[in-house]
């Protein structure tokens, strides 16, 4: 008997609550404020070649090549570089981040770095680079 009192209750609370209806949102409020304005950033694409007899020997069998000026890059604290080389340039030329290993040949070292208005390009190995090689310098500057 108390089972069914209990079903009976159970029934009518569902039936009551399912009759409820949902209220309509109502209408969409008028904007806020806007907000302050973020840091803004851009960013400058340089692209050079590296010809075998422009590599300079820095010894131990290393070599650097230096872009100087680079347009855009100021201080070392402001700006955020990328450099990437190909062996081709072109719409089908592939560029690779550096640093990377095994670029040019077996246990090889392309690597870069950069201060003020100046990129060098660090190739690690037995001998220069024999053939032409294209960077591409990507600069993200900052306020």
């Amino acid at each position: 008997m108390k089972a069914i009192k209990y079903l009976i209750i159970l029934s009518v609370t569902v039936f009551i609550f399912s009759a409820c209806t949902k209220q309509i949102a109502g209408p969409t409020g008028p904007a806020g404020a806007q907000g302050p304005q973020g840091p803004s950033s851009s960013y400058k694409v340089i692209v050079d070649s590296i010809q075998p007899v422009q590599w300079t020997l820095n010894g131990g069998g290393s070599f650097y090549y230096t872009i100087s000026p680079v347009p855009y890059l100021t201080t070392s604290n402001f700006n955020i570089v990328e450099v990437y080389y190909s062996l081709t340039l072109g719409t089908t030329a592939t560029f690779y981040e550096l640093p990377i290993s095994n670029a040019l040949a077996a246990n090889d070292n392309l690597d870069f770095n950069y201060s003020n208005y100046i990129v060098n390009i660090l190739y690690t190995f037995g001998t220069a680079p024999s053939q032409e090689i294209y960077v591409k310098i990507v600069i993200i500057t900052q306020p």
